[in-house]
């Protein structure tokens, strides 16, 4: 039987939800202490390594540079299903059937005042030195004429001891220029950034100069 409440510590992230719903025009929240401790620490011990066969690494136009690595086969687009991935830890499996369930979905609905019913995709990222996005919106990705659009997009971090101004976190912005960023996270050890999707969600991560890995899960909802 699946004990999903030793999961996430769900009173930090409804104490965001007012802060979500009220910002203009872009919606988003950031929030610490995401997990519960115990849970954590298995999922960052565990955090799946790049020699496993399963990372490539993003390019795109040259507006971005990544090392991404999906749960097992599940790729963009593809259905969402709880096999596990057999190279992953049970914590982690256990966390993707988790990101699956009614009560996941519900309680994102929660935070944000939009309903969500299930994922549309998630992927590991890791940021390297030298890697970066651009500020972009996924509007494209998310218009009514999409069959596979989704609601929110989610980023979750498992990275200790990241220094107050290093680039790599995700930031939100004004518009499409760097210059216009109103939030940058710094604390990503245990943290999660909630996006809601739209015209305004400008966002990127800003060009990595330390050798240092920023490790995450990008996650979207529908």
């Amino acid at each position: 039987m699946n004990n999903f409440n030793k999961i996430i510590n769900w009173k930090n992230v409804f104490d965001e939800s007012q802060n979500f719903q009220n910002k203009k025009p872009s919606k988003f929240a950031f929030i610490e202490n995401l997990f519960h401790n115990d849970f954590y620490e298995k999922l960052y011990e565990t955090y799946p390594e790049e020699d496993d066969g399963m990372w490539y690494r993003l390019t795109n136009d040259f507006s971005r540079s990544a090392m991404r690595r999906n749960f097992a086969n599940i790729k963009p687009n593809d259905p969402i299903n709880d096999d596990d991935d057999p190279k992953l830890s049970p914590e982690w499996n256990e966390f993707k059937r988790f990101m699956n369930s009614k009560e996941f979905a519900e309680n994102i609905s929660k935070l944000t005042g939009i309903t969500v019913t299930r994922p549309q995709h998630y992927v590991f990222i890791n940021l390297h030195k030298g890697d970066f996005n651009l500020p972009h919106n996924h509007f494209s990705e998310t218009s009514d004429d999409n069959p596979n659009s989704y609601a929110l997009t989610i980023l979750l971090y498992f990275t200790k001891n990241w220094k107050q101004g290093e680039p790599g976190g995700t930031y939100m912005c004004a518009n499409e220029d760097e210059s216009s960023i109103i939030f940058e996270p710094y604390n990503l050890d245990n943290s999660m950034v909630c996006f809601a999707e739209g015209l305004d969600a400008w966002h990127g991560s800003r060009y990595i100069t330390s050798d240092t890995v920023r490790q995450s899960i990008q996650l979207t909802m529908r």
